[in-house]
């Protein structure tokens, strides 16, 4: 089959009889050219179907129309994490209304293509960039490179450092709070909580809501029920909730600061016979898929991943148009009830 060769700007604008600047101004709106000028290369470009390239897009209006999208993961761990899955869903969504493309970069410290974010931040192409907040994302070298940029740029996650900047996160303080609150509810009153310290702010304010709900119902906060995993995953989850549950005081229920540990703790807690919520009360956040499939299905914070890459671009292109936009966009949680949660039991 004879591909149809590609139309251009170049043949647009020997069609209208006009110069290649001529069509670029028309193209991008300019008022700067006559009536009948414009009606010309309007007629060509509808007589050739021509849909203006990036390239092309960029001449006529001084931007790229690509955006940067700096993550914490390599390529493989997007696969696995449905919480970024769900910000470059709402991400995308945002971007293909405005027939923008998305360049992403990797911010990962232990993957040689580490550095791939540095390239981009300093690069030509891109009109603005969004940057998932990431332990990287705290460094004093990527506050300097953003603060020296020409273009705008948002964090999806919480603010970076003591550089002025535009942020979209979710309203974590609150969830925890809120969780916290329908546990002690429920009559738990030692609650133990598997935490990752030194990671993302979100895990610094889910344990601050934790710590201030307690404190709001007057019951004692006791670090021994605070434990490390040093990871978000299950296994990290599994591996450490030992130093909770097999305490001879331990907690009736078992906070988690996100899904993936929760089910971590959930298998623990089947292989040593603990029936969930009969004899133990565990809980989430995030609200990932795999959260309603638990066994049992895991009560959670819902938390709005694709709704936050919405904002976070849409934040975005709020600053490329130079109007006034609040500098922090919080978008807010849901308490989700489901079976692994109940009263504690009469005696542990």
């Amino acid at each position: 089959m004879i591909e149809t060769p590609k139309v251009t700007i170049y043949d647009v604008a020997s069609k209208a009889g006009v110069s290649i600047s001529t069509v670029s101004k028309v193209l991008s709106g300019s008022t700067r050219v006559n009536e009948v000028t414009r009606e010309k290369v309007l007629s060509a470009v509808s007589q050739l179907n021509y849909v203006p390239s990036l390239a092309a897009r960029g001449i006529a209006s001084g931007r790229t129309s690509i955006i940067g999208l700096v993550i914490p993961y390599t390529p493989l761990q997007l696969l696995y994490d449905p919480h970024l899955q769900g910000n470059l869903c709402g991400i995308e969504e945002v971007l293909n209304d405005h027939d923008y493309a998305l360049l992403i970069a990797t911010a990962n410290r232990e993957h040689e293509s580490s550095s791939s974010y540095k390239r981009l931040l300093r690069s030509n192409y891109i009109d603005g960039a969004v940057v998932m907040e990431t332990q990287e994302s705290k460094s004093p070298d990527l506050h300097r490179q953003l603060s020296q940029q020409r273009y705008p740029w948002v964090i999806l996650g919480y603010p970076v450092g003591m550089v002025p900047s535009y942020c979209v996160h979710a309203d974590d303080l609150q969830g925890a709070q809120r969780m916290t609150e329908y546990l002690i509810s429920l009559g738990h009153r030692r609650i133990g909580m598997l935490q990752v310290k030194d990671s993302a702010y979100a895990s610094e304010e889910r344990v601050r809501g934790y710590r201030q709900m307690l404190a709001h119902k007057g019951l004692p906060y006791d670090e021994n029920l605070v434990v490390d995993s040093g990871d978000w995953t299950e296994e990290a989850a599994y591996s450490s909730v030992s130093q909770l549950l097999e305490r001879p005081d331990r907690p009736t229920a078992v906070f988690a600061l996100n899904d993936r540990m929760a089910l971590g703790v959930l298998q623990w807690a089947r292989e040593h016979k603990l029936r969930v919520p009969e004899d133990l009360t565990v809980v989430g956040f995030d609200d990932i898929p795999a959260a309603a499939a638990g066994f049992p299905p895991l009560t959670t914070i819902r938390q709005p991943s694709v709704e936050m890459g919405r904002q976070s671009v849409k934040l975005l292109f709020k600053l490329l148009e130079g109007g006034s936009v609040s500098s922090r966009v919080v978008v807010g949680t849901e308490l989700v009830v489901r079976a692994s949660s109940g009263p504690p039991p009469k005696k542990v």
